[in-house]
Order: C-alpha cells, then structure tokens, then sequence
C-alpha cells in the first residue's frame, strides 16, 4: 500500500500541474472544448479504495482546481460527484469472477472496452456536472450537453494516449 501511495503522489502532481500549466491555458474552439485530464489521479485509484478515501482525495483534487482555476467549489463538486459515482460504475462493468487484488482500473491491465465504459461513463458524468454548475440555466442545456460531449471526447482521448504512452502492461 505504501509503495502505491509513493508511486501515485507524484503521478498526481504530474497530471494536476499539466492540467493547470498546460491544459487551462488552451483555447479550443473558444474555450467551447477543455480535456480535463486531471480526472486521472482519480480514475486511478485501485479498486479497493474505501469510499471515504475517495471522497477525501476528490476534495483535496477539486480543491487544488479550484483554486488554481479561480473556480469556488465547480472542481470540488465535480470531483466529488465522480468519487461518489465511481463504485456503482465499477460494479456494473466488473468482471464475472470481480477485480484481482493488487490490480489497477488501467487500460494494459482491463483491456480497451471496460476501459472506454469505465473511463467515458465517469467523464460524462464528470463533466456534465461541471459544466451544468458553471452555466445554472436552463435554457443553455443544449450548449452545455455539446460542451460535455466535446470536452469529453477531449478528455477520453488524451486518457487513452496516457494510458498507451506512460503505463505499461503488467501481466504476463
């Protein structure tokens, strides 16, 4: 345990400064289109996270958004929301047998299609929730879903290519 704790700090710091250097200071399509690729360190918790735990990290995650965004509480919120949903989606893709101890929600370990729903359903949800708190109208609903579908596309596919690029396959 203490050995995946010291391996995922830095990881996290990794994914939060590129977030907050690199990626929040793009302007797709206007500022219409933002991957969230912080969302990771969340993602990738192991599957025997306590629900608790989760909930703590997605506030300290949302916290460091927030304030890096000037943004009061939409990260935190929306971190907190993917924390609270993230053990309903992994039930519903687990596999027959259940997840392996010691195994990680990553693309070389859970293959391309549970990664793709697991991934994609938490970033919908993630993001709609996001961009629903910014706007709080109605009447933008149509602009946010795009938003959300675009951002999410975004956001999936920079999560493939850092799964495909940084980790590597771990079974035998």
């Amino acid at each position: 345990m203490l050995r995946t704790a010291t391996s995922d700090i830095p990881r996290a710091i990794l994914l939060l400064l590129v977030q907050i250097l690199v990626l929040n200071q793009l302007d797709l399509f206007n500022g219409f289109v933002l991957p969230y690729l912080y969302i990771l360190v969340l993602l990738l918790l192991p599957f025997e996270t306590k629900k608790g735990v989760q909930l703590i990290l997605g506030l300290a995650v949302g916290s460091i958004m927030d304030v890096f965004s000037n943004t009061p509480g939409m990260h935190i919120s929306a971190c907190l929301v993917l924390c609270f949903i993230r053990p309903g989606i992994l039930r519903m893709i687990s596999p027959r047998d259940g997840y392996e101890i010691g195994t990680k929600p990553v693309l070389s370990d859970m293959g391309w299609q549970w990664y793709f729903l697991y991934a994609g359903a938490i970033t919908l949800v993630h993001h709609l929730w996001l961009f629903s708190i910014e706007v709080m109208r109605f009447n933008l609903m149509p602009s946010v879903l795009l938003r959300t579908l675009l951002s999410s596309l975004a956001t999936i596919i920079l999560l493939f290519l850092v799964q495909l690029l940084f980790f590597r396959t771990s079974k035998k």
